[in-house]
């Protein structure tokens, strides 16, 4: 449906002055509209929504500001334009380019508000690389981006990473974003500028070519974490075209092989909406006919209904970066929308990454069921556990794929124990007992051959194997079956977590398994700490550790073969910090030496070790930021994830790319999953997290100070622990020099410490601490650390005083 719009008759000439003054400035300073105002609104709120008193038919009578005006679809009531009227909703929008908002006025007197969120695909050629010239970036062996943001004062935050490196946009498939929905097998590609193969926006506004051909696009979402993709076009003189697209949970004649898609595409001019077009997946081409507007917003409100359906079950935020809130959620669902039902896909699309070559690829497994338990969709989890061990694994654990990984392989079993301990559901343990425990069995099997290894030699016990499925294809594959560190961490956890909890199970045949499991992962444990000492006391570039035992540190080695076996240390390096069996000073070294031999950027690991220049290893970024957090590396976590959110992530749309390459005139790797769950794992640990190594567990362990200021509030609600779901809310007054946390415990008495670290601006300083009332002592001021012990259930209320 096409609507046009006289503007002598509309009353969109009411949208302020001052907001079409804000778009020209963004058009024509635009350094000055990234720094002094943030690209993206997701907490305005929106002007004063007009009342309706009366609809019928396209006509509707409302009241604002104390007047009453009757108005049609396509007119304006002060700054909002009516977009569609029926007896259900009346459909409200102003149209600020960067904070626009969608408001649907309900019959029953409530209103759904969907935000618009916007951001820039282009950079400031003044602020990129911080001064340096890329190729500064390109040839440094050092991070000097990232030492440069860790040697400020202030946390690493989003504000402060993001001008330093061009946004992600030249995807080498073509692939920028995509829309579907989990019930359709179908998912639609767009390319960068919003054109699919069967809807082109430049059809209907022929000036988006050359704002495409500029790279000058500006992309968003609509409804903050929903995937309603949003494409701005602007133009010199102000006046901009907008494409809005989304995929409906609904089907053709029972189709899953084509997945609608609504595109609705407006024209603004002088700060009013000119014309829009509705577009029901097709260019409307008789017999087809023009698509109806109210079906599009019908459609729209049932989308945002059946996400939410979909997230249930999930943990909810409430974080003082509603970005980074939007973000986590948003990923979550584009995890799921990449499924066909509950089976796998590592991307979209691309023969190379969307192909079924790739859906028994283990990190698709691990990264996705992960986040889904650690955002407590447990539901979601359990599909995907079944589906995988049914479909994808075989009775002796080899894998329908082209090559196993042996890292990956311990990796799945630490993930079924941890959905088993969070859901109590030992029983699946039982149900997929000759599958896992094969897979328990490889692990067993190359330690045992280990074994016969010379113990004086720094392989002795540990797991060799392929650490990455690709070697399998190399000329030589033989050559990459080594005792990889990563091999054998990741194994004793995973060994040590499925044994604890096969001791848990109804099965005593199991349970003896289990304590069998756990006392290999002491012994495995004790073998990967003496070899590590040994090899990297032996190496002649005594500062690093190398990625495979008894082997050299990666830059050393491949000086002399590039495709060495250590080709592959990003993978292990990754692997060794996820597995949570690393020292301090050990996860320390990993830090400072790829940091400091060309495979750090922003303080994101990159591929250097690989000989693809430095690109940035995107699918490994949650594994490596484990580590951090473990240990406390926090200001170093908060400088990843930041990057990561954006530079990994494409702005706006936020479509994670596999391996993205720093040079702007070079290529990127297309999407995959395992990158999009980086910022939901990063941010649920931030929030939650329960060490592996210690019955500890910690609640805002990596926050950043400035969301303590004053009256600023964090709210987690559900979030799945090992004992529970557990609740909690901060609030901050400093302003009266007091910060309050409530804090819902499971009623059964937690059995691990509970620490709670408040991250305060700087200056301020714990004095004391009360609980439910009650002064006590056990709060660290050095640490900002407030513990809970063992056993502690139930409400918590705890005021922190300030000196």
């Amino acid at each position: 449906m096409t609507i046009e719009i006289d503007p002598d008759l509309s009353k969109a000439a009411n949208v302020c002055r001052g907001t079409r003054l804000f778009l020209l400035r963004c058009l024509f300073a635009f350094p000055f509209c990234l720094l002094n105002i943030p690209p993206v609104c997701f907490s305005q709120s929106p002007p004063e929504l007009p009342k309706v008193i009366e609809s019928q038919g396209s006509a509707v009578t409302v009241s604002l500001n104390g007047r009453t005006e009757a108005t049609n679809i396509g007119g304006a009531v002060g700054p909002w334009t009516v977009m569609a009227v029926n007896s259900r909703f009346v459909v409200f929008e102003d149209f600020r380019e960067k904070d626009g908002q969608i408001v649907f006025s309900m019959a029953n007197g409530t209103n759904q508000v969907f935000p618009k969120s916007l951001e820039p695909t282009f950079a400031d050629s003044k602020a990129l690389y911080q001064g340096h010239t890329l190729k500064d970036i390109l040839e440094s062996p050092v991070d000097i981006l990232g030492s440069s943001i860790l040697a400020k004062a202030a946390d690493p935050s989003y504000e402060s990473v993001s001008p330093l490196l061009e946004p992600l946009s030249n995807f080498y498939t073509g692939t920028y974003s995509f829309v579907g929905t989990p019930t359709n097998y179908d998912k639609v590609p767009f390319e960068y500028g919003g054109k699919t193969p069967n809807v082109d926006p430049s059809q209907f506004d022929p000036g988006i070519i050359s704002v495409r051909n500029e790279r000058k696009v500006w992309d968003g979402l609509v409804g903050g974490w929903l995937p309603i993709l949003r494409f701005v076009y602007p133009e010199e003189q102000g006046d901009w075209t907008e494409l809005v697209a989304f995929a409906p949970f609904r089907m053709e004649n029972g189709n899953q092989w084509m997945q609608p898609v609504w595109y609705r595409i407006a024209r603004i001019t002088n700060g009013q909406l000119k014309w829009v077009r509705y577009i029901d997946s097709y260019i409307p081409v008789p017999p087809r006919e023009e698509a109806s507007g109210t079906r599009f917003y019908e459609d729209l409100l049932n989308m945002r209904e059946a996400w939410n359906h979909e997230l249930d079950g999930s943990m909810k935020v409430s974080l003082p970066d509603r970005r980074l809130e939007a973000m986590s959620r948003y990923s979550l669902v584009r995890i799921q929308m990449t499924r066909m039902d509950s089976s796998p896909k590592y991307g979209v699309v691309d023969q190379n990454y969307g192909h079924t070559q790739h859906d028994g690829f283990q990190d698709t497994f691990n990264a996705e069921t992960l986040a889904f338990v650690e955002w407590g969709d447990f539901d979601t989890a359990k599909r995907y556990i079944d589906n995988y061990l049914q479909k994808w694994v075989r009775d002796d654990g080899s894998l329908l794929y082209r090559g196993p990984e042996i890292g990956q392989y311990g990796r799945m079993l630490t993930n079924l124990a941890e959905y088993a301990d969070y859901t109590r559901d030992y029983a699946i343990l039982l149900k997929y007992r000759v599958r896992i425990d094969a897979i328990a069995q490889i692990l067993l099997q190359l330690r045992q051959k280990a074994l016969a290894i010379n113990k004086e030699d720094a392989r002795h016990g540990l797991l060799a194997g392929f650490s990455e499925a690709d070697a399998v294809l190399m000329p030589s594959p033989e050559r990459y079956l080594v005792p990889y560190y990563g091999n054998s961490t990741e194994a004793e956890r995973g060994l040590g977590d499925l044994g604890n909890a096969l001791t848990k199970t109804d099965d005593p045949e199991q349970r003896k398994f289990g304590t069998d499991l756990q006392r290999t992962a002491v012994e495995l444990d004790r073998d990967v700490q003496s070899s590590v000492n040994r090899t990297h006391s032996e190496n002649s570039v005594a500062t690093c550790i190398p990625a495979i035992a008894g082997g050299r540190p990666p830059n050393e080695a491949l000086a002399r073969d590039g495709k060495a076996p250590e080709m592959y240390s990003d993978r292990s390096y990754a692997e060794m910090l996820f597995s949570g069996s690393l020292t301090y000073e050990q996860v320390h070294n990993i830090i400072r030496c790829r940091s400091t031999n060309n495979d750090m950027v922003l303080g994101m690991p990159s591929i250097a070790s690989r000989g693809d220049g430095k690109k940035l290893d995107g699918y490994l970024f949650y594994a490596h930021a484990y580590g951090l957090i473990q240990h406390d590396f926090v200001r170093e976590y908060l400088l990843l994830l930041y990057s990561t959110m954006a530079h990994l992530y494409t702005r706006g749309s936020w479509t994670a790319t596999e391996v993205r390459g720093i040079d702007p005139q070079g290529i990127s790797y297309p999407y995959a999953t395992p990158a999009q769950a980086v910022v939901p794992l990063m941010t649920r640990w931030m929030l939650v997290f329960e060490d592996p190594r210690s019955n500890e567990l910690w609640l805002t362990k990596a926050t950043p100070r400035d969301w303590l200021m004053d009256g600023k509030k964090i709210g987690v609600s559900d979030a799945p622990t090992r004992y529970g779901k557990i609740s909690f809310q901060i609030v901050s007054n400093l302003r009266n020099r007091r910060v309050e946390v409530s804090l819902d415990l499971p009623q059964n008495p937690v059995g691990a410490r509970i620490h709670i670290r408040l991250r305060a601006p700087e200056g301020n300083v714990i004095g004391s601490v009360t609980l439910d009332g009650q002064q006590i002592q056990d709060f660290d001021p050095i640490s900002e650390t407030i513990t809970l012990a063992a056993g502690s259930s139930g409400r918590k209320e705890i005021i922190v005083h300030y000196q």
